[in-house]
């Protein structure tokens, strides 16, 4: 998925090795609390969420 967006989304500078954050547990379930991925995880998270927001925004005219 990943790789798929970087392909289409040159400006969120998306990178495959970001989904090393969710090779655990899978993506939409939370690691335990104080596990070594856990600060990295959020920030990537926010990186994709903020990319993600930002496409829509461009599709939506906004």
């Amino acid at each position: 998925m990943l790789g798929a967006y970087a392909a289409t989304d040159a400006a969120g500078a998306w990178d495959e090795a970001w989904a090393e954050v969710w090779v655990e547990t899978g993506a939409g379930r939370a690691l335990v609390a104080g596990h070594a991925m856990g600060e990295r995880r959020a920030e990537v998270e926010q990186r994709v969420l903020g990319n993600l927001l930002r496409m829509n925004g461009e599709r939506g005219g906004g």
